[in-house]
């Protein structure tokens, strides 16, 4: 039985509407990002890794991000998503290198300083740098102070590394 069964058939017509207009979106960019629109690309990049209208998939959301940079997207949210495919598969050197371009296109980008700050407070590689971590925590936090991913993470450095107690409160 299909998620809608339930529903009187009136709802069912307006919940379907844009579900096809979804697919035509998608399947318009997919056409675009093939005939070399970068941002169609991105656009498509970004519905495969959220599962908007699609079922998630990274390794197709990584083609096409891809694509659009070969097709030159300048777009920080593009590395910055690339990077987080490539942090999934345990490639640190390249998730920190698609962090840090996106944090060097766009230098306010509070989550990408985070997830770089997160590789250095958590790499197992001989790469750990907890200098960095603390120094790009507090930089996200200032840029961001509702970043709870930073305030935690910088409080467990304080607490974990430094053992400064007062200062994590």
């Amino acid at each position: 039985m299909g998620w809608d069964s339930r529903l009187p058939c009136s709802k069912k017509r307006v919940l379907r509407r844009p579900i096809r207009i979804i697919d035509e979106v998608r399947e318009k960019c997919v056409r675009a990002g093939d005939l070399g629109h970068a941002r169609a690309a991105v656009m498509v990049g970004d519905l495969v890794i959220h599962g908007h209208g699609v079922e998630k998939d990274y390794e197709k959301a990584e083609k096409w991000y891809r694509r659009a940079i070969e097709l030159g997207s300048d777009n920080a949210g593009v590395y910055f998503n690339l990077g987080h495919i490539l942090k999934q598969r345990q490639e640190w050197d390249e998730s920190e290198r698609m962090y840090r371009r996106a944090l060097k296109i766009d230098p306010r980008y509070a989550d990408a300083m985070t997830k770089i700050a997160d590789l250095m407070n958590n790499r197992d590689d001989g790469k750990r740098n907890i200098n960095e971590a603390e120094r790009l925590y507090r930089r996200a936090i200032k840029l961001d102070p509702r970043n709870l991913d930073a305030m935690n993470n910088l409080a467990n450095v304080l607490m974990v590394y430094r053992q400064d107690w007062d200062q994590a409160e």
